[in-house]
């Protein structure tokens, strides 16, 4: 298909000759002065027509005299976009006059040139460069010279002396009787001669500090890349730097400029000692320099210019021999002291470690606190000392390894709000200690009982340089996991990502396909050692693949004594012996097709449900339903049969109530509606199955082109259920194709005014509107604000009663739903999601998902033929393929995917092109984005000389990211829908609020929900009741704030965790450069507190033979405490922490659960209650 374009230049658009340039004029000045003259001739111009746009930018050519002398050339050229002969007009009347200095060392005394233009009729104007002008956004020249200024600045190279890594380590000296601070270097690089030089500078135009060090006299050289923002804060001690970093920096070796031919490699390490080091000590870097004077330099750059964050030296740190002579390039001498504490992470220690130490626990203990040690929480001193603090625990305490381990990972979350004054005054075993008596008497008796289909996983993050280690934590599990929920936490959950914990991401100047090979590809192919055990790759899912995200298993036996590793479990997924039958020949080609073998594979790794077992009998296979169409919309095209049930089946009304049934164990009667169509595993085949009242007992039909391959495994998994039509919200590839289709930007903008105002009013009330906003935006849902927001209304509680009563629960009320509307704006803007009311999207029909919107008087599209685009064919080897080639597609999967990239691609582009979506190369694009999606099936990637280039380098102002340091240069005012609508949308900043307000200065009886409950709940519940169940509840609390607690911190995307009402609202406002991985995250969160939530009410449930009153009387005591005091103290009269932090959603908690009950009581709700595993 042909990508040539008719892109033509304005008419009005010119190339003109200056003349009459003042020689000591400054470039700035001059341009500035043409920009401005053309700016007010084409404003004048538009006023006369009522047109207002924004400025418009012009390009003008200086030239310095050849002489060095700094003057300027007499002559010089601008092109202007547009509007020649207006501004050539408009300068005869008013002149452009350049003030300069004459004498530049005398600037009391200025002069004046005017500019005179002449237009060039023999210079044809380039289209593209027109184009680009009139597109870029104008930055007035004086900006120019204050970068140039900036960079001026930061030119200074700082030569540097010594480089080196390590640890802080406080521990208890002996003989000075108190504890001391060491810094104990594990690698270090010392510099002075020609073959080994270093030095630090500053790359301003990536926001990078880069040392750079290696022979003088060669090519290539090692970087350390320290990032603006990932410096935490720098400390000076004499001539050395001592940098703090939030990530490990960035490692690489290379050409020192940039070079096509030669691009620079992203490493682990910069040697092998150094990338062992890394493992374990990235976030310390001292850097010391040569001089005072080149220190002054730096400090002038980094702080006077950057604004990078100091921090002065403490006495008590800093002030060891970390920093003395006893390296040399790398090697040590041999007259060392043993309190330098060397080489702690070598081969020889780790290995002592690992075998010594670790290897005495068992498994879900030792992952623990390989943790701390991974995570970079404790030192490889302290985590050996601590280890012996753990045997000792085991031996004299009466808690299982179970409990220790949990006790370990919450002195986990602990350990970073250690202050310097907590480090020099305690040691670390009194430091544990004070922590484990606190929580063994703060510890709840909360239930570890896992929903169905759940299960306690393990997760590694493996970054460049580092492994971080996370678990245990509830996950929805898959069909493989449940086969052998008896060795469940023999998998591993690995995901690789940047050191940001995003999706790994290059400066163009380095090759990171041969990392990714290295790093990534060693891991798939050798495995990795974690916590004394060796886990071997195992596969992935679809959903995993787009994340980079693996399993990895550990060998384990079966009931049956027989081993199962990662080629077995595999070999019972796919069995190629049961491939061979006549319908599966042409299917038994995959075994040669590396991407689609773990394609395949990869439908046993998604994320289901448990629900029946069915028989070979009561699976029936039919030949799909097929349509004739053309290959395009020419009547003589060729015709093909497409399959109309392509992945859709059929159940009976008895397989759809058993399903049903078997989602919800145990409760009578069953929820209302059932679901009508569910999406399904089963076996080799996937799809959707809707309910076929035709069919009899117990039957469903599967199409042929849902069966992917053969399989005796009968049991029916499910993916995802639909009970009733789903909610449309438009995005913005939608957007850009209605309005190509003939959608005015007017309708959008209803649309957007609709959504803004109803957000707004229904914010400000409690009613059933504001429930089912934020329930249609699933803010909340965890913890059931919607359904509390319907319970307080129908108790007639109303804003105005609450602000009568003031109170930090109200407080906090009020930030949730600031949250929310924070959560709102950001999707309207950064997303385009605007809900459309009289719209629905149907799910069930052929496996599709149809977006549907009624024909309005403004609402009437015009109709293109749908594309065709020809199926890739897979990748095919000469051999059966290997779990190693598996491996070898996912590296080439993570190098080579550009989905997103296409799709960007496909908007930007629509946006520059006068011919819209219908540009060449647009319909290029919409081609290679169906190739990238087969991608992960084909293995054939879509390449960079594929891709259609933009018509000009700057981008649509819609496409601007949310994080402060994206360029703000680099964008333009779209003028299509979803420019239009970006610009009405203003992402505020959360209101302050006092986050500090103290308990209710009022009696608790008189608050006005206090009183509605209990008015409603005066049969059941006293105050002395409410004493008796009040030990329960407190310890409930503070099992709930640990795990809160646990929460914020794990699921933050920042450097900050998140906040109470974050996790509250289900929701994450920190800023990302990838959103996608925004969103990820917060389905976990949602998981994550679905469960927290789930263990509180538990708690205050009971079981379904006690007393109803029971579980009201704990949920109105839980309420009754929140309510009471916003502050606690623990015996030595401070206040606790936990209480602060998380009482508030504790409190609505309380008080969701209190209308529950009392729900269950008026028998308007069926009894949820746990049945005992005695009964």
């Amino acid at each position: 298909m042909s990508t040539q374009t008719s892109l033509t230049a304005p008419k009005g658009a010119r190339l003109l000759h200056i003349y009459n340039i003042p020689p000591q004029a400054e470039a700035h000045v001059v341009k500035l002065a043409i920009a401005k003259a053309y700016n007010a001739a084409v404003l004048e111009y538009r006023r006369q027509r009522n047109a207002e746009q924004p400025l418009i930018s012009v390009e003008v050519i200086l030239h310095e005299q050849k002489d060095s002398s700094g003057l300027l050339q007499r002559k010089g050229s601008l092109l202007v976009p547009d509007y020649g002969y207006i501004f050539q007009k408009y300068v005869e009347t008013h002149p452009v006059q350049v003030v300069f200095y004459p004498d530049w060392n005398d600037r009391t005394q200025t002069a004046a040139e005017t500019l005179s233009f002449s237009w060039d009729r023999s210079h044809r104007v380039n289209p593209y460069k027109a184009n680009n002008l009139l597109a870029m956004p104008w930055h007035s020249p004086a900006l120019e010279k204050e970068h140039k200024e900036r960079l001026d600045k930061l030119r200074h190279q700082c030569s540097v002396s010594e480089i080196s890594f390590g640890f802080d380590h406080f521990y208890w000296n002996e003989r000075q009787r108190k504890v001391v601070h060491r810094f104990c270097v594990e690698w270090c690089y010392k510099f002075g001669s020609t073959h080994s030089q270093a030095h630090l500078e500053f790359h301003d135009s990536i926001n990078t500090i880069e040392i750079m060090y290696g022979n003088a006299q060669e090519y290539e050289r090692s970087f350390i890349k320290l990032r603006y923002e990932n410096i935490k804060f720098i400390t000076v001690k004499n001539l050395t730097l001592i940098f703090t970093l939030y990530t490990p920096p960035i490692l690489e070796q290379g050409p020192i400029h940039h070079d096509q031919d030669r691009q620079r490699r992203r490493l682990p390490g910069l040697d092998p000692q150094h990338e062992r080091v890394m493992t374990f000590c990235p976030r310390k870097l001292r850097v010391t320099l040569y001089g005072q004077d080149i220190l002054n330099q730096f400090q002038s750059m980094a702080k006077g210019v950057v604004g990078l964050p100091f921090l002065s030296p403490n006495p008590i740190i800093d002030t060891d021999d970390g920093l003395s002579n006893i390296f040399q390039v790398g090697r040590r001498k041999t007259m060392i002291k043993p309190a330098d504490y060397l080489e702690w992470t070598g081969d020889m220690k780790m290995l002592e470690f690992n075998q010594k130490k670790l290897s005495q626990f068992p498994f879900h203990l030792a992952f623990q606190i390989a943790a701390l040690l991974h995570n970079g929480l404790l030192n490889p001193i302290d985590v050996r000392t601590f280890c012996d603090i753990i045997d000792e625990r085991i031996k004299s305490s009466d808690h299982s390894t179970n409990e220790i381990a949990d006790l370990v990972a919450h002195f986990a979350e602990h350990i970073p709000t250690w202050t310097l004054d907590t480090l020099k005054k305690t040691t670390l075993e009194k430091r544990f200690q004070m922590f484990e008596e606190k929580f063994w008497g703060t510890r709840g008796n909360f239930a570890n009982t896992l929903r169905p289909g759940w299960f306690w996983g393990y997760r590694v993050t493996i970054t460049p340089t580092i492994m971080k280690l996370e678990g245990r934590s509830h996950e929805q599990s898959n069909g493989v996991i449940r086969r052998y929920s008896y060795a469940s936490d023999r998998f591993l959950r690995v995901n690789f990502t940047d050191e940001e914990r995003l999706q790994m991401r290059w400066d163009r100047d380095v090759n990171g396909e041969i990392f990714v090979e290295e790093r990534i590809g060693g891991f798939l192919k050798r495995g990795l050692d974690i916590a004394g055990r060796h886990y071997e790759f195992l596969g992935y899912s679809s959903s995993g693949l787009r994340e980079h995200s693996m399993w990895f298993v550990h060998p384990f036996y079966d009931h049956d004594k027989n081993l199962q590793n990662a080629e077995t479990i595999r070999r019972y997924i796919l069995d190629v012996k049961l491939q061979t039958s006549d319908d599966s020949k042409a299917e038994f080609k995959l075994v040669r097709q590396p991407a689609k073998f773990g394609a395949r594979l990869a439908q046993a790794f998604s994320t289901t449900e448990p629900a029946i077992e069915l028989q070979a009998d009561e699976i029936e296979r039919r030949n799909d339903i097929k349509v004739q169409t053309p290959t395009n919309s020419d009547s003589e095209s060729p015709v093909t049969a497409t399959a109309f049930t392509d992945g859709y089946g059929c159940m009976s009304l008895q397989v759809a109530e058993e399903i049903w049934r078997a989602l919800n164990p145990g409760t009578e009667p069953l929820p209302e509606p059932a679901p009508a169509v569910y999406q399904v595993r089963i076996g080799g085949a996937k799809g959707v199955l809707g309910i076929d009242p035709l069919l009899p007992g117990r039957r469903i039909v599967l199409h042929k082109s849902m069966v992917k391959f053969e399989s005796t495994d009968y049991g029916l998994h499910i993916a995802n259920r639909f009970d009733h039509p789903l909610s449309l919200f438009l995005n913005r590839p939608l957007i850009a194709i209605l309005e190509h289709q003939g959608i005015s930007i007017e309708w959008f903008i209803r649309l957007l005014t609709d959504a803004q105002v109803q957000m707004d009013r229904t914010l400000l009330a409690i009613n059933t509107k504001a429930a089912d906003f934020l329930a249609g935006r699933h803010l909340g849902r965890a913890f059931g604000f919607p359904q509390l927001i319907n319970n307080l209304f129908k108790c007639q509680i109303t804003r105005v009663k609450l602000e009568e009563y003031p109170h930090p629960i109200y407080d906090f009320f009020l930030r949730c739903l600031d949250v929310a509307k924070a959560h709102v704006d950001r999707e309207l803007k950064y997303k385009a999601r605007i809900p459309v009311p009289s719209g629905l999207s149907l799910v069930g029909v052929a496996d599709d998902l149809f977006q549907i919107i009624p024909e309005s008087d403004d609402f009437k599209m015009e109709i293109d033929e749908p594309g065709d685009y020809p199926t890739v064919k897979p990748k095919e080897l000469d051999k059966p393929c290997t779990i190693e080639d598996i491996g070898n597609f996912v590296v080439n999967y993570i190098n080579s995917d550009k989905m997103g990239l296409v799709s960007i691609q496909h908007l930007i582009i629509a946006d520059q092109s006068q011919s819209g979506l219908q540009d060449p190369k647009c319909m290029k694009l919409a081609e290679l984005h169906s190739k990238a999606v087969d991608f992960a099936k084909s293995g054939v990637p879509v390449s960079f000389s594929e891709l259609p280039k933009r018509y000009f380098p700057f981008n649509p102002d819609f496409q601007h990211k949310e994080t402060q340091l994206d360029d703000q240069t680099n964008y333009y005012e779209s003028n299509k829908a979803l420019g239009v609508l970006y610009r009405k949308i203003k992402v505020d900043e959360l209101p302050q609020r006092d986050q500090d307000s103290q308990s209710a200065q009022f009696p608790v009886k008189e608050h006005p929900i206090w009183q509605e409950l209990m008015e409603l709940c005066k049969s059941h519940v006293t105050l002395e009741a409410i004493e008796q169940e009040r030990n329960l509840v407190l310890k409930t609390f503070y099992e709930y704030s640990r795990k809160l607690s646990s929460i914020k911190q794990i699921y933050t995307i920042g450097r900050k965790p998140l906040t109470e009402a974050e996790v509250y609202m289900g929701t994450i406002l920190q800023s990302s450069s990838q959103t996608k991985r925004r969103d990820e995250m917060c389905a976990k969160l949602g998981d994550a507190t679905a469960y927290l939530v789930e263990q509180v009410k538990w708690e205050f449930q009971g079981y379904s033979n006690d007393p109803v009153s029971l579980w009201l009387v704990r949920s109105f005591c839980g309420w009754h405490y929140s309510l009471e005091t916003s502050t606690h103290q623990d015996g030595a009269g401070k206040d606790v922490k936990e209480w602060k932090e998380a009482i508030c959603s504790f409190g609505l908690l309380s008080l969701r659960s209190t209308f529950e009950a009392l729900d269950v009581i008026g028998k308007r709700r069926p009894d949820p209650r746990r049945k005992r595993s005695s009964d």
